[in-house]
C-alpha cells in the first residue's frame, strides 16, 4: 500500500512541474512494474517468515513435548533407582539373616548327624548278637524238617511244629522224640545268656475237643508252659529268661482253609530277643539332654 501511494504521490508532482504526459507515461509504467516486482517479493517474504514462524512453534511445541517425556523418564529412573536402593538393603539383611540361619542348620545338622550314629552303632551293638545266634540257629537246625527260623533287628524266632514236640490229644507232656531238638536249641541259648525266651503256643481254628479246655487258648498256654518247663528241668537254663504264653488262633501263619495251612499254624514259637530292659536303658543313654 506505501508502494502505491508513493507510486501516485510521484506521478502528482510530475504533472505539477510541467513534465511532458509521454515521459510521465514511461516513468510511470517503469515504476508499475518495480512496483509490482517489490509487491511479489514482499508476498514471498512475508510467505517465508509465515513459514519460518509456524516452524519455530512447532519446534517449539516438539522441544517442550520432550521435555515433558524426559521429565516424566528422569522420574521414572530416580524411582527405580530407590527401588534398587530398598532392594540392596533388603537383600543385605536377608543374606545375613540367611547366613545366621545356615550357621544354625548346619549346627543342628551335625549334632543330628552324631545322633544318627549314635543310634546305628547302638543298632550295630544289639543287632549284632542276633545275627550271630540266628546263623549259628540255622546251621544247627538246617536238617530239621519244617522248622522255621526267622530274623529281625532285635530278635529271631524259632517256629516248631506242634507235631514235633506232642502226640495227638496230649497237651502237658512233651514227647520225648522231642528232646533232642530241644537239647539242640538249649545249647545255642545257652551261649547266649543276655538274651530272653518267649515260649508262645499256638492252635488252628480247629473246635477244640478236649472237655476239660474251654479253648484253644487255653490249649496254646499249657502246651507253651510244658515247653518251658522242659527247657529249664532238662536244660537248666535260666526259668528268670523263660516267659510262657499263648496266642491260640488269633496269630496264624498260614490260612486255615487248607490242611497244610493248619498243619502250619499248630506250633510253638521261641522269640529269643535281647532283655527290654537293658535296650531302653542303653536307648536313653542317646537321647539328647
Amino acid at each position: 500500500m506505501k508502494l502505491i501511494f508513493f507510486f501516485i504521490l510521484f506521478s502528482f508532482c510530475l504533472f505539477s512541474c510541467g513534465i511532458p504526459k509521454k515521459d510521465v507515461l514511461l516513468l510511470e509504467d517503469k515504476y508499475k512494474n518495480e512496483l509490482i516486482k517489490l509487491d511479489s517479493q514482499l508476498v514471498d517474504q512475508r510467505s517465508i517468515n509465515y513459514s519460518l514462524t509456524l516452524d519455530n512453534y512447532k519446534k517449539q511445541g516438539s522441544v517442550s513435548a520432550y521435555e515433558s517425556v524426559q521429565k516424566v523418564y528422569l522420574d521414572r529412573l530416580d524411582s527405580l533407582q530407590n527401588e534398587i536402593d530398598k532392594l540392596n538393603k533388603n537383600s543385605s539383611l536377608s543374606q545375613n539373616f540367611l547366613s545366621d540361619n545356615i550357621d544354625s542348620l548346619e549346627t543342628k545338622l551335625a549334632n543330628q548327624y552324631l545322633f544318627t550314629q549314635s543310634i546305628l552303632n547302638y543298632w550295630t551293638k544289639f543287632n549284632s548278637p542276633v545275627g550271630k545266634l540266628s546263623a549259628i540257629l540255622k546251621d544247627s537246625l538246617a536238617s530239621e524238617e519244617n522248622v522255621i527260623i526267622e530274623e529281625s533287628t532285635l530278635y529271631c524266632s524259632i517256629s516248631i511244629p506242634m507235631e514235633k514236640l506232642f502226640k495227638p490229644f496230649v497237651t502237658q507232656v512233651v514227647d520225648p522224640t522231642a528232646m533232642p531238638l530241644l537239647g539242640k536249641i538249649s545249647e545255642i541259648l545257652l551261649l547266649f545268656p543276655a538274651f530272653t525266651i518267649q515260649v508262645i503256643g499256638h492252635t488252628d481254628n480247629a473246635i477244640q475237643q478236649n472237655k476239660k479246655l474251654p479253648d484253644n487258648w487255653d490249649l496254646s498256654v499249657l502246651r507253651a508252659s510244658a515247653v518251658s518247663k522242659a527247657l529249664v528241668e532238662e536244660w537248666q537254663l535260666s526259668p528268670s529268661r523263660i516267659l510262657a504264653a499263648g496266642k491260640g488262633e488269633f496269630s496264624p501263619m498260614k490260612s486255615n482253609e487248607t490242611p497244610e495251612g493248619k498243619a502250619l499254624n499248630r506250633r510253638i514259637e521261641l522269640v529269643v530277643s535281647l532283655r527290654t530292659e537293658d535296650i531302653l536303658r542303653d536307648y536313653r543313654k542317646l537321647l539328647p539332654k
